[in-house]
């Protein structure tokens, strides 16, 4: 399923509102992506959980879109938001806690 939403940015004073089209992914197998979003730079992948401890099997469902993107995937930004106290890779996937991931795609540093 696809949408366009607005994406609200901040940038130095400046409202900007960026449309891109936001989606989840899921595949049969049960993987799942919560959201995919397509830029200019191309895919921004996001799973979002509750806890605030992240689990490596969290990022299972943006590993298996990688995988079927193959070379695709190559300039797809992987990201994570948990309620933890702070950031953190694992496997490849930036973790950020949710105020975190709010300042920086507020101020455009995830979507651009």
């Amino acid at each position: 399923m696809r949408h366009m939403f607005p994406l609200v940015s901040a940038d130095a004073g400046l409202r900007r509102e960026l449309e891109y089209p936001v989606a989840f992914w899921r595949e049969h197998g049960g993987a799942e992506v919560d959201f995919v979003v397509e830029t200019r730079e191309g895919l921004v992948t996001i799973e979002v959980k509750s806890g605030n401890r992240w689990d490596s099997r969290f990022g299972a469902g943006i590993r298996s879109l990688r995988e079927k993107l193959g070379k695709g995937s190559s300039g797809m930004k992987a990201l994570g938001v948990f309620t933890g106290p702070r950031a953190l890779v694992a496997d490849g996937i930036r973790v950020l806690p949710w105020k975190s991931f709010l300042e920086e795609l507020w101020g455009g540093a995830i979507v651009g």
